[in-house]
């Protein structure tokens, strides 16, 4: 027990160097800053992060009053790293770490403080996004374009009591409305990369009398930055916002994405290696009803339809073409949900009911094994209860969910947090919380995965022109789906195995004030993830992740740069050829032209893996080269 101690101490101060190399930089650079900068900025660095306003518990409240482990990435932060999906902004986010980092919107899986992406539930406009069905539960990020996003909510760690099926965490997104009250603006942008890498899309919004519209859409294409690495994505978005004429709004809106993916096995022989081709097509629709009742209090209510078509081939190239696996998925979603919001200055409730069915079909002929040939009906009930009451600096906040699920199980979560203002620029957290996931329904006799969780954290800018963040988290994990995968998939069928794990680490983050235009961003997490039997580590969960920015904003110049680093250490087992020993760096510029009337020009240039740095766990998905892009916006 003693060495197993020793070695986690190793690990956790060998991680440590790069974070705190760059943390005593920025700490350097705070006597200088002092003499440029007034008094007030650390107050208004950390003033704006008080009021940014989350709905993690499915209710509207200043980050200041929440006590989960939480991040907020805006439309603004999304725009200064040239993004095109999903992927690419959570890649940059603390604790979130890609397996693979390929060509754009290619499939990847992720962590989240060392919980896998089947167990972090993705929500668009609070609509689920993962796939049922498939060998994991996960949501395709690279799917999801960022144009349309206004936020993205991250929650890391349990967030069931909200969203129900969240175990190690949630991606709430939240899109954008109609803006301004002009009859018409809009965006329109073009880029251009290597290997025929491009990004086409515009959108435009507005309002007229009552009516309010957003609506975006767009292709992306690559031939693929690696071989056998095409990747194709074309997308439609649309909302209409009424304002009813004496009081309330109603909403509805409409999602098609369309997307193609090769996923080949670069410096193999693709003669005898098969080469994975896979898509995937998301169509939903929703109708959103908020009307309130009294001066505090709400009524929401939402009804969505959907449908999920994904597919997956593996091709033998040589000595004739032919499919060795040939996958379908179909799932036929609806969804209807009501809550009632009851707010005023000092407590706050929420009480909401929800259903959602899932009409889940799988179909492979070429194999005919059982767990992708098989239909089932999903059908999930659930209640739930959140609230709040702040007494002076003390904000307690409580929540239970009683979920039933397809018939035969049923599951309480429940979680107990308070923040506490110790001080004018000081904020204290604690949270516990009991939380669930769904396993895959192709195994009949798998059941709910669990956990529970304690987390606790400390914010502050007490150090002048620094904005510092710290959380410590614990968690006990049981019934956790495992795959595992013979030799000869796909034609022996994959199996599972059910564990219990724990899961213990921390997160700490820093953020320094403008000075001269320039700010430092970083980030650090540490995860210790072991299977509660056997005392060892669980291989395919990063060690840790560090996260660096350097971002420069000059308004007058018009010209804004971004530079990102991403460091990840992986346990030496994690793949058949581990590569962590490098950071990973992408640099962002983008330079205003001109502002003629309303229309804005702003060109924009993207060099990524500048130094053509080895990133990857095993050499069958190797991470891209350096590339670069560069392309136009034009907003009016």
């Amino acid at each position: 027990m003693y060495q197993i101690q020793e070695a986690i101490i190793a690990e956790a101060t060998r991680s440590l160097r790069i974070f705190i190399v760059f943390f005593c930089l920025a700490v350097n650079l705070i006597p200088t800053i002092a003499w440029g900068e007034a008094d007030g900025d650390s107050a208004q660095l950390f003033g704006a992060w008080q009021e940014k306003v989350v709905s993690t518990s499915r209710l509207p409240q200043p980050i200041s009053r929440i006590a989960e482990n939480v991040t907020v990435i805006t439309s603004d932060d999304i725009v200064s790293l040239n993004a095109r999906t999903l992927d690419e902004v959570l890649q940059t986010v603390s604790g979130i770490q890609l397996f693979q980092v390929r060509t754009p919107g290619s499939t990847s899986l992720f962590t989240v403080n060392g919980s896998l992406s089947n167990h972090v539930l993705v929500l668009i406009d609070g609509i689920p996004q993962n796939p049922l069905g498939t060998e994991l539960n996960a949501a395709e990020l690279g799917m999801i374009p960022v144009q349309r996003i206004e936020r993205i909510e991250i929650v890391k760690g349990a967030a069931s009591v909200a969203w129900g099926p969240a175990l190690g965490g949630a991606v709430n997104i939240i899109t954008r409305d109609s803006g301004t009250n002009k009859k018409l603006s809009g965006i329109a942008s073009a880029s251009y990369g290597e290997n025929t890498t491009s990004d086409m899309r515009g959108g435009v919004n507005g309002k007229i009398d009552r009516l309010g519209y957003y609506i975006d859409g767009g292709r992306f294409h690559s031939n693929g930055l690696l071989a056998d690495n095409q990747v194709t994505l074309d997308h439609v978005f649309g909302k209409l916002m009424y304002d009813l004429p004496s009081k309330g709004r109603l909403s509805f809106g409409a999602d098609f994405r369309d997307g193609d993916r090769e996923v080949g096995h670069s410096g193999f022989d693709t003669a005898n290696t098969p080469l994975v081709s896979s898509g995937s097509r998301f169509v939903t629709g929703y109708l959103k009803l908020d009307y309130p009742l009294h001066d505090q209090l709400n009524l929401e209510i939402l009804t969505s339809v959907g449908k999920k078509d994904i597919w997956q081939q593996w091709e033998i190239a040589q000595p004739n073409k032919f499919l060795i696996f040939d996958a379908r998925n179909q799932t036929d979603s609806q969804q209807a949900s009501a809550r009632l919001i009851w707010d005023n200055r000092s407590a706050s409730l929420v009480v909401g009911f929800e259903y959602l069915h899932d009409g889940i079909t799988v179909k492979e002929p070429e194999t005919q094994l059982p767990m992708v040939n098989f239909s089932r009906n999903l059908d999930r009930y659930a209640a739930f209860l959140n609230g709040s009451y702040t007494l002076g600096p003390v904000t307690l906040l409580s929540g239970i969910r009683f979920d039933h699920i397809d018939n035969n199980e049923q599951v309480a979560s429940y979680n107990l947090g308070a923040t506490w203002q110790l001080t004018d620029n000081t904020l204290l957290r604690v949270y516990g919380a009991r939380g669930y996931s769904l396993p895959t329904p192709n195994f009949q006799k798998d059941t709910l995965q669990n956990i529970w969780t304690v987390q606790a954290g400390i914010e502050s800018s007490a150090v002048p022109f620094l904005w510092l963040k710290g959380t410590l988290f614990y968690s006990d994990t049981w019934n956790i789906q495992t795959f595992v995968v013979p030799p000869d998939y796909p034609l022996s069928p994959v199996g599972t195995v059910q564990s219990e794990e724990y899961r213990q680490g921390f997160e700490v983050e820093g953020r320094s004030a403008p000075w001269h235009d320039l700010s430092l961003a970083a980030g650090f997490t540490y995860s210790d993830v072991r299977d509660k039997k056997s005392d060892s580590r669980i291989s395919f969960v990063p060690i840790s992740t560090t996260k660096l920015s350097l971002q420069y904003t000059n308004h007058e110049l018009g010209l804004r740069a971004m530079l990102t680093g991403s460091h990840v250490d992986w346990p030496s087992d994690a793949g058949n050829s581990v590569h962590d020993r490098d950071m990973y760096w992408d640099l962002h510029l983008t330079q205003k032209l001109s502002t003629h009337g309303n229309v804005t020009t702003e060109l924009f240039l993207s060099g990524r893996n500048l130094f053509n740095n080895a990133q990857y766990i095993d050499d069958f998905r190797k991470n891209a080269p350096r590339w670069f892009e560069g392309g136009m916006r034009v907003k009016f």
